[in-house]
């Protein structure tokens, strides 16, 4: 990982937290030592939240082979991605769209190793808009 890839990291980490607290949730970074980058006190509950950061969209391809333009985040650990999470590293994934500050929240349940969203407006499946994923969603 490259000094630009960690600031963008970092970046979308704060950008989480501020979303959060902002929703009136008491949410915190986590230490690096850390399996989760930011925690939140839902009730008498702790939320473990992994955050993952697109700088900007991107073209992919969809299915039926058509490009879309959208955000994509492969769900990995490590240096180059090379191990997956363990199923309890934490319970909320945050996928950071950083060029438009928006964030979609998914359950540990619902995580696949790489995830997309198109941009608005794009042709897009049911469900894959950053609006259809909000927090108090994804750990239900």
């Amino acid at each position: 990982m490259n000094t630009t890839d960690l600031i963008i990291g970092i970046a979308g980490e704060h950008l989480v937290c501020a979303d959060l607290l902002a929703q009136g949730y008491a949410a915190f970074m986590a230490s690096q030592n850390c399996p989760y980058d930011v925690a939140v006190q839902v009730g008498n509950k702790l939320i473990r939240v992994q955050v993952k950061t697109a700088k900007s969209a991107k073209p992919f391809l969809q299915k039926r082979q058509q490009h879309i333009v959208g955000y994509t985040w492969w769900v990995r650990q490590g240096k180059g991605g090379r191990r997956s999470y363990q199923d309890d590293a934490f319970d909320v994934i945050a996928l950071v769209g950083l060029d438009t500050k928006q964030i979609a929240y998914v359950g540990m349940g619902n995580v696949k190793q790489t995830m997309q969203i198109p941009v608005s407006g794009q042709r897009r499946n049911a469900s894959k808009a950053f609006s259809d994923f909000p927090f108090d969603e994804a750990f239900q």
